[in-house]
């Protein structure tokens, strides 16, 4: 092979980044040139429908290879399209609302990759297959479906056949399980150091149930310890990838990495190297979404490696070739000028879907607890009973549910936004301010900022009624002994919020439980 040639061939095994909210020139150039053999989209591509669009076809038009063009469209907490597109509940808001709305995921994953294939995306890395068990995990969260390795696998099953069915290609992930860990890999190199059998039971159990309906999966950052002594993450294991996942699964579908710029990664083996030893140990694709130069980098140690030899060149063709049989067709794209008609279909889909994905989300509610029979009224739409909203700030999630009873009409609510993770004075300030109040708490993963048990011990102190809300996972419910009326949205998003302003406002209770229903979240 010409290494002109193998430089291009070699492109196709890397998924890049894009900057801002347009194509640049050398990034351009990059896709032109075959560089690399797609695009993975983030908010900060997006500013609305119409640019986004015409983004996505500048994409698929610029590019040599027939590119991948991917995204993180999960919903809930990870989501990238949400103020463009018809926004999603979390997979575990999915989860909760089936058994209220039978095909509740099959409808949100219909949204999501009908909407997706009309704008040209061909591939949603969704959906998660992680389970929630470790109550300190800082990635996963509600992004699982549940704790019950069966229940995800059979809604992931849904997820992945329905988002095929739509014609867009579905990525399971984090193989081979990044729910027990309690570091995140955008940080540093996540670690399950259970025992084998427990593992296999309980994290790699949903893959295997599910791996037939997975066309491609995502491989994690994660050492799992019973399966490698050495600290080497599930992307670069031989024993994760071949042994593993191909040889003792016999899995044939395409293997991707996590993102190789995560620090996870590169604080260990430098991001060129780790990229070589991605597809050395049984990666078709990797995920590279740092800069231009890291791309480059990526790119570099590719061709070198298989020039050199280090890399067999039989990995790459069998890489390309697992590829095209998934991605052989240049995706169609909304241009808002050069394709108007399915541009106006996915402008339709968008709006029509509103409801629908409401409906979904507010099924999801759940009352955790209710001490006094939910005695309490917690609307203001009619009544003169003011509420002090004590809600946690996040740099991603504004978890804005005044806004959103603002909007219904509802007065009497003073928003009061507190440090994630307050410290004393901070709790003592507003114990203070709440005394004799009636205060709806919002709180937002306190099992990993111990700030907000303190100030929630403090509050339900002074405060006069007390309604929780719990907009991460319910773990959080075990630490709030002192609130008599706790619910959980599953869900930290915009439309969470909203939904739950509807809850507040109907004064429906929902469906009260005492408890956490059996071992499943």
């Amino acid at each position: 092979m010409k290494i002109s040639d193998l430089e291009q061939e070699a492109g196709k095994l890397i998924v890049g980044r894009l900057p801002g909210s347009d194509l640049p020139k050398d990034f351009e150039r990059l896709l032109q040139r075959g560089t690399i053999g797609g695009v993975t989209l983030f908010k900060e591509n997006v500013s609305d429908l119409e640019q986004l669009a015409i983004l996505v076809s500048d994409i698929a038009s610029s590019s040599h290879h027939i590119p991948i063009i991917s995204v993180d469209q999960e919903g809930g907490a990870v989501q990238r399209f949400d103020d463009v597109m018809t926004p999603l509940p979390s997979p575990m808001a999915q989860a909760r609302a089936q058994s209220k709305i039978k095909d509740a995921i099959e409808r949100i994953n219909t949204i999501n990759a009908t909407q997706s294939y009309l704008l040209g995306i061909n591939c949603l890395l969704s959906p998660v297959l992680d389970v929630a068990t470790q109550k300190k995990c800082p990635i996963v969260c509600t992004r699982a479906y549940s704790d019950d390795s069966s229940m995800i696998a059979e809604y992931a099953a849904i997820a992945a056949r329905t988002i095929r069915s739509c014609g867009v290609i579905p990525v399971g992930k984090h193989f081979p399980g990044h729910g027990a860990t309690k570091e995140d890999s955008h940080h540093a190199l996540a670690v399950v150091d259970d025992e084998l059998t427990l593992w296999q039971e309980r994290d790699l159990a949903p893959f295997v149930q599910c791996l037939s309906n997975l066309p491609v999966v995502l491989t994690g950052h994660i050492w799992v310890k019973c399966i490698e002594d050495k600290a080497l993450p599930a992307s670069l294991s031989y024993a994760i990838n071949q042994k593993l996942l191909r040889e003792n699964l016999e899995y044939d579908g395409l293997i991707m990495t996590d993102d190789m710029t995560m620090k996870g990664i590169t604080s260990m083996f430098g991001l060129g190297e780790a990229c070589v030893m991605a597809i050395g140990a049984g990666a078709d694709i990797v995920l590279v979404n740092g800069s231009l130069q890291d791309q480059l980098e990526a790119h570099s140690a590719l061709v070198e490696a298989f020039s050199s030899g280090r890399l067999p060149v039989e990995k790459l063709y069998s890489a390309i070739e697992r590829r095209n049989r998934l991605f052989n067709r240049r995706p169609d794209t909304a241009h808002p000028y050069k394709n108007r008609e399915q541009y106006l279909e996915l402008e339709k889909n968008v709006t029509e879907n509103m409801q629908n994905v409401l409906e979904i989300s507010s099924a999801a509610l759940n009352v955790l607890k209710a001490d006094f029979a939910s005695s309490v009224e917690i609307s203001n739409c009619e009544s003169k009973i003011d509420w002090l909203v004590l809600t946690p700030l996040h740099d991603r999630y504004p978890l804005d549910v005044v806004s959103e009873l603002n909007k219904l009409g509802c007065s009497g609510y003073s928003k009061i936004n507190y440090s994630l993770n307050p410290d004393q004075a901070e709790i003592d300030k507003l114990a203070k301010e709440c005394q004799g109040k009636n205060v709806v708490l919002m709180t937002f993963r306190a099992q990993l900022n111990a700030g907000q048990v303190e100030l929630a011990k403090a509050v339900a102190k002074t405060a006069e009624i007390k309604f929780a809300v719990i907009c991460d996972t319910p773990f959080d419910l075990e630490l709030l002994p002192d609130w008599p009326l706790v619910v959980a949205t599953y869900d930290p998003s915009n439309l969470a919020m909203q939904a739950l302003g509807h809850f507040i406002k109907s004064k429906d209770t929902a469906t009260t439980r005492s408890q956490i229903e059996s071992r499943s979240i």
